[in-house]
């Protein structure tokens, strides 16, 4: 099944919780939302075109499981694997590299008052 999720341009949007989504074939996109501090996709593998908005500056996010895809070639996205907010797949085995300065990630993890 061809799948695409895309959360964008949410000016309050404070969290993403997908603990369960595994593939996006076509687009995996979490754009335009400033106040994003939190995006928890750690079970996503195949993400199809990828696009981590770089316009989240506070965003924390997971995606240490994401090892197929590619990057959206849009100006607003990460465009190489060195996304200064996201942990991805150790080994560099993965689309977003992970220097031990972001993993592991505390996006995954919610408190009741967040």
């Amino acid at each position: 099944m061809q799948t695409k999720q895309q959360i964008r341009d949410n000016a309050n949007l404070k969290k993403i919780s997908l603990p369960s989504l595994t593939t996006t074939n076509i687009v995996f996109e979490v754009v335009g939302n400033p106040k994003l501090k939190k995006l928890c996709a750690n079970k996503l593998k195949n993400g199809g075109r990828v696009c981590i908005g770089n316009d989240q500056p506070d965003l924390d996010a997971d995606l240490s499981e994401l090892v197929t895809g590619s990057f959206l070639g849009l100006d607003v996205c990460y465009q190489d694997s060195d996304a200064s907010t996201v942990c991805g797949p150790d080994g560099g085995l993965g689309l977003f590299s992970s220097p031990s300065n972001r993993c592991p990630s505390n996006a995954c993890m919610m408190h009741a008052d967040e």
